[in-house]
């Protein structure tokens, strides 16, 4: 930019113009006319109008995109799903009539996602291994509507193999099916199921007469003469629909009946009053609306899978540790422990939420602070109890001491004797211990680094990890120092040193005793996974091959996955929910491992798909029409629609409706965790590696677009004046010559995949000289 009448700082006409409507604070109040608004609001509804519209022309024929099932798009079902606080005892839980899991069910609520999957739903091999011939019995079920399918799925996966379904109608899936759109399941939903029953082997039939007497018509001859006997051993009767035909009744005798013409059933085992006949459905009144290797071997302990327990107040005792195996994980770090004259006292309050989330409470913090120190508890008589009790789990016992070599090997040889399978050094503490000569103290110097390491390797026979800090300017020469020392490896990372806030009265929280006194603690949870990815691919880059348990931000599968690809060998994760999330963790894992071998799937994002165009959640019938939607545009954009929709009714086609396929997707190889350890290192190095003559430019996709001018306001006030925004329509555009490709306007885009794309740009910059001469 040069200068502006003789001015270095103001801007040109041309920016002047693009920034028009640029957001300015605003200094008096707005006076418009009602009558002015009134005809205003209908340039920039999104909604449709409350009046009523006469015998206007219908815009929805065969339009039957706007159904509730899919009304949330992945995003925002994901982010309604991270409002449950998964309760303790839950009411939800406890009130439900499918008795589900309901911290795994929201775990899974991407149901939609994982049928475009597309893979096939197989039998447990522990079921097949122990299958008998009790299932290879026949049942038959007679309908196929969700009662039967459902039965007949559970009969599948518990191992029977000849189960076959009736149906009287042409097609299948009952009510769920034929009711009116208001209340039946989408086709592709109902295909979905019925695709899945097919997988476990399950047979069905359409157009069958349950008896030889019921005509084509429905009409039925009887013959008084004739009696007819089925042999059945069990009989599991699935109706679907309220018992009113009393003929219907008379040919279930001689089951009984109570007051309200239902069958007597218990409802616990399904039992009707006859022993061998078992009710299902409406009619028993309780109806309502492969496995993936895991395991990994570092420093020759063998982890049944790479998730564990950090060194954190969740392994504050033996108990602890024990409900944490007895849940699934794989191994602890006991909170960190010293000598009996190091035995310290903890302040209270001193485990606070972060202010990373902003005003949201409750679960899913983004970090919390800690100002706790070492363990108040020795750990001897745990360590032996718990490897006593779950020998094939793994307890790395996490100790700390002065730069004394009689206390650290003291500690690392009782350790050793009491069971541990491996020692976390903490070098790393980075609040109270290194005013007492210990932690962080130690941790930040390299010679004692290396000469902690010497006397711990001479001491003991077992792995041990120093703990490294990321308080540091280089966390790769600590790392360093380390492996010369004998270290098998190292622990990366402890807590960020911070302050977390202050409140309007200039008290910090947390504050301690009557004076308010506070000191700085130690930064945890998803706020820090940047710099602890950083370290960890740091040191895998530096010492390739070198063992890295990494720790910092690690709250899913997906987090877990990221510390693998950039060079760790296990993780530990302190939660802030309860023990039982590492279940979510393997599921997840494993699914990411899987979908890793299968190459049709090579576009996706883990378990997310592409981004398809749509609005609202809803796939879009007209493209690159540039319209938005909005006001009297929208309006034009339903119209439009409308044609197309009455040329051509099939409305299935036109909302690309993901309909289940076969044969599924099956991986060409499923990768074991030891494939995936440092995948990522060689796309991450120096900043003089980069290539600076291959330049991207951004461009809007006006079909994602929700017209916010979100990216308008960044670009005109952080980054580069590169962005137009309509007066009258609200389309943003990308002058591609301004444009830097600093993706601050994809940054800040809150379409999920998204609006704003990038392209290999053609133009040259125009750089701003800043006055400079």
């Amino acid at each position: 930019m040069g200068v502006i009448n003789g001015e270095y700082t103001k801007d040109s006409p041309d920016i002047e113009s693009l920034l028009e409507l640029n957001p300015r604070v605003q200094l008096s109040a707005t006076i418009k006319p009602s009558c002015e608004t009134k005809l205003e609001k209908h340039r920039w509804k999104r909604n449709a109008n409350k009046s009523c519209n006469g015998c206007a022309e219908n815009l929805y024929e065969n339009d039957f995109r706007d159904i509730k099932h899919t009304t949330l798009s992945e995003r925002g079902a994901l982010r309604e799903a991270m409002r449950c606080l998964k309760c303790a005892d839950a009411p939800c839980q406890k009130s439900c009539p499918t008795q589900l899991d309901i911290k795994a069910f929201i775990s899974s609520i991407a149901n939609k996602i994982f049928m475009k999957m597309n893979i096939r739903q197989i039998v447990s091999p522990e079921i097949i291994r122990n299958r008998n011939e009790a299932h290879k019995q026949p049942i038959a079920l007679l309908g196929s509507g969700p009662a039967s399918i459902s039965c007949a799925s559970f009969l599948a996966r518990l191992g029977y193999t000849n189960l076959t379904i009736y149906e009287k109608e042409e097609y299948l899936g009952g009510l769920s099916s034929s009711e009116i759109p208001q209340y039946r399941l989408p086709y592709n939903v109902v295909d979905f199921e019925i695709q899945l029953a097919k997988d476990l082997g399950i047979k069905g039939f359409t157009a069958i007469r349950a008896v030889p007497e019921e005509e084509l018509d429905g009409q039925w001859v009887e013959d008084v003469d004739q009696t007819l006997t089925l042999r059945a051993d069990l009989v599991i009767s699935a109706f679907g629909s309220d018992l009113v035909d009393p003929e219907v009744k008379e040919a279930l005798k001689p089951l009984k009946f109570d007051n309200n013409g239902i069958p007597i059933v218990n409802t616990k085992t399904q039992q009707s009053s006859e022993n061998w006949v078992f009710l299902g459905g409406d009619v028993a009144g309780v109806a309502e609306t492969t496995v993936i290797d895991l395991s990994v071997e570092m420093c020759g302990i063998r982890f049944e899978h790479p998730f564990g327990l950090a060194s954190a107040p969740p392994t504050t005792t033996g108990a602890m540790c024990r409900r944490a195996f007895e849940q699934g994980w794989s191994f602890v770090l006991t909170k960190t422990f010293g000598l009996d004259k190091d035995l310290v006292t903890n302040v209270s309050p001193r485990i606070v939420r972060g202010t990373t989330s902003g005003p949201i409470y409750g679960p899913g913090q983004g970090s919390f602070l800690n100002i706790e120190l070492i363990s108040e508890k020795t750990a001897e008589n745990a360590l032996k109890e718990l490897k006593r009790d779950f020998p094939t789990k793994i307890v790395i016992a996490s100790i700390m001491a002065s730069f004394d070599k009689d206390d650290w090997t003291e500690l690392a040889v009782r350790s050793e004797a009491a069971g541990a399978d491996a020692l976390e050094l903490n070098l790393s503490c980075p609040h109270g211990m290194g005013e007492r000569g210990m932690g962080l103290a130690c941790g930040q110097d390299t010679e004692m680094v290396k000469q902690i390491s010497l006397w711990v390797r001479s001491a003991v026979k077992i792995p041990f990890f120093p703990k490294m800090t990321p308080n540091i300017t280089d966390i790769r020469k600590i790392a360093i120092a380390a492996k010369e020392g004998g270290a098998h490896g190292v622990t990366a990372t402890n807590t960020v040193s911070g302050l977390m806030g202050l409140r309007s009265d200039s008290s910090a929280w947390p504050s301690v005793g009557r004076n308010k006194l506070t000191t700085y603690g130690g930064v945890s949870g998803n706020a820090i996974r940047p710099i602890a990815l950083r370290a960890v691919s740091a040191i895998a880059n530096e010492l390739p091959g070198f063992p890295i348990l990494a720790a910092g931000g690690i709250d899913s599968a997906e987090s877990g996955l990221q510390f693998l690809n950039a060079g760790a060998s296990v993780c530990s994760a302190v939660q802030n929910q309860d023990f039982t999330l590492v279940q979510d963790y393997c599921s997840g894992l494993r699914t990411l491992l899987y979908l890793q071998g299968i190459s049709a799937l090579a576009d996706w994002d883990g378990q997310s798909p592409p981004v398809e165009k749509h609005q609202k959640g809803k796939p879009l019938l007209l493209k690159n029409a540039h319209l938005p939607a909005l006001g009297n545009f929208r309006e034009k954009r339903y119209k439009l629609e409308k044609d197309l929709l009455v040329q051509n009714g099939d409305f299935i086609e036109n909302n690309e409706v993901y309909v289940t396929k076969r044969p599924d997707n099956q991986p060409k190889k499923v990768p074991k965790i030891k494939d995936m350890i440092g995948t990522a290192l060689d796309k991450v190095g120096a900043y003089n590696d980069l290539d600076n003559s291959q330049q991207v430019v951004a461009v809007i996709d006006d079909d994602l677009c929700i017209n916010c001018g979100k990216c308008y306001m960044t670009c005109n006030d952080s980054g580069y004046q590169a962005i137009t925004f309509d007066r009258d329509s609200h389309l943003a555009h990308v002058n591609e010559e301004n444009c830097t490709g600093c993706t601050l306007c994809h940054s800040v885009c809150p379409i999920p995949g998204n609006s704003i794309k990038r392209n290999f740009g053609t133009g040259q910059w125009i750089l701003w000289d800043a006055g400079l001469t």
